[in-house]
């Protein structure tokens, strides 16, 4: 026969029991919702990181261009100056034959026989 006390214990233990089970779903739910939250993570991860891959195949194709192009105007720099000579400060004469004079002082000082294409004065403007 089932005394008062018993009553009372199975009472306590069937809202124990509730209370238990109540906290193991919303775990379960905390845990399902977790994993749904991981998975969403782990997607956006992958989809980053083929993203970044294009980039770097981007950026390294770029940095090849540029520097190709940096090749390209050091070159076009070097051919522009290389048959160009600048002589400072030579006084100007009146009906002077530049190409005469600056061939000879080149003869002169260096020991070279140099034939000019072109060969003009800049002149300063003020």
């Amino acid at each position: 026969m089932k005394t008062r006390s018993d009553t009372f214990y199975f009472k306590i233990y069937k809202q124990s029991t509730l209370k238990r089970n109540k906290r193991i779903k919303y775990i379960g739910q905390q845990n399902e919702d977790r994993r749904e939250d991981i998975d969403a993570l782990k997607s956006e991860n992958i989809f980053l990181r083929k993203e970044m891959q294009g980039m770097k195949y981007i950026i390294i194709n770029v940095d090849r261009r540029v520097t190709q192009q940096e090749n390209e105007i050091v070159d076009l720099r070097g051919r522009s100056i290389r048959d160009n000579i600048l002589i400072h400060n030579y006084k100007e004469e009146e009906n002077e034959n530049l190409d005469n004079k600056v061939s000879g002082l080149i003869k002169a000082h260096m020991n070279l026989d140099v034939e000019f294409i072109r060969i003009h004065r800049n002149r300063i403007h003020r």
